[in-house]
């Protein structure tokens, strides 16, 4: 199963919630694994480090754009925002841009979708090459639209020649490739072992929980939980590498 990284925001208002999981069911359905920090997966670092880890695991990424600041009046480069003859002014939490971003400086394959009246950004007409899917997302069907549904087979046929990469400290990508040990499996690069725990059912980064404590380990897919604490990795690892 593929993981793809989902930008979204962990809130959203209730009429947006069944199209939602109805996309994340849509997903699952065609083996994909949609990974979103604070819903998926959640932070032992900061946000963005852990953004930039998650990342590193993922195929591919889809960006969905939902209000979170609605403007009635205001300005913008010194004209009147919303005009009467515009839709509503929406804007999408600040992590939709940063994360596609982050998707696209990785190569990543991006899928890009936003509600109607969403504005700025990622989801400005040309500030990608992408072609952005603007869709009414109360509506709990939308994924099964045709034009949705034929943007997701291409992206998908996109995300078939993506492998998960990470980065080094230089930025030099590199392969995942995970090997066993104290009952999980720990990802071996040229820079050596990475100190994440990988689910060896699901075969995803496992995280800390509750986060910053050194209760466990746990997978947020299958509730796997590793058979060590998180202060022990590092003598785990001083273990493998011997």
């Amino acid at each position: 199963m593929n993981n793809v990284f989902v930008s979204r925001p962990t809130w959203i208002a209730s009429e947006f919630q069944p199209g939602l999981e109805c996309f994340l069911r849509f997903m699952r359905s065609h083996e994909l694994n949609p990974r979103t920090l604070g819903a998926s997966d959640y932070p032992s670092k900061t946000p963005l480090d852990e953004v930039i880890s998650l990342m590193s695991l993922c195929s591919g990424a889809i960006i969905l754009g939902y209000p979170q600041i609605y403007i009635e009046k205001g300005l913008l480069k010194d004209q009147s925002i919303p005009t009467p003859s515009t839709q509503p002014y929406f804007l999408p939490t600040e992590w939709n841009h940063i994360e596609a971003g982050l998707a696209h400086a990785r190569g990543l394959p991006l899928l890009v979708i936003h509600h109607k009246g969403i504005r700025r950004g990622i989801f400005d007409r040309g500030a990608i090459s992408n072609f952005i899917y603007e869709r009414d997302l109360t509506d709990a069907s939308w994924p099964l639209h045709e034009d949705i549904s034929g943007a997701f087979a291409k992206w998908k046929s996109d995300l078939r020649q993506s492998k998960p990469i990470a980065q080094n400290a230089t930025g030099v990508a590199l392969e995942i490739h995970l090997i066993q040990a104290r009952g999980v499996l720990w990802n071996r690069s040229a820079e050596g072992i990475e100190e994440v725990a990988y689910c060896p059912k699901c075969h995803l980064a496992m995280s800390v929980f509750p986060p910053g404590s050194d209760e466990m380990i746990a997978c947020s897919q299958c509730n796997f939980i590793a058979p060590f604490r998180p202060s022990e990795i590092g003598g785990i690892i001083a273990g493998i590498k011997q």
